[in-house]
């Protein structure tokens, strides 16, 4: 998987990510989003692809690592 800086993420798929660290269940993302389950997939797969990862739960972990380390908090 490559490094969280370089995953080149759109606003949208950042979301997906922070949302799915938070509440877990694509549904919950989708309903606090306002968008549809399909398209919620849709943002997993493709953030998935451009983290070079094979299913989304690293990207989920990465992500969230990699923001409680730049803001200080314990990894």
């Amino acid at each position: 998987m490559k490094p969280t800086n370089e995953w080149k993420l759109s606003p949208r798929e950042v979301q997906c990510i922070e949302l799915s660290a938070e509440v877990g269940m694509a549904k919950l993302v989708a309903d606090k989003l306002g968008i549809s389950l399909s398209t919620v997939e849709s943002y997993r797969q493709s953030a998935t692809k451009k983290a070079g990862a094979r299913s989304f739960l690293p990207v989920v972990v990465a992500w969230d690592r990699n923001r409680r380390t730049n803001k200080g908090e314990p990894a």
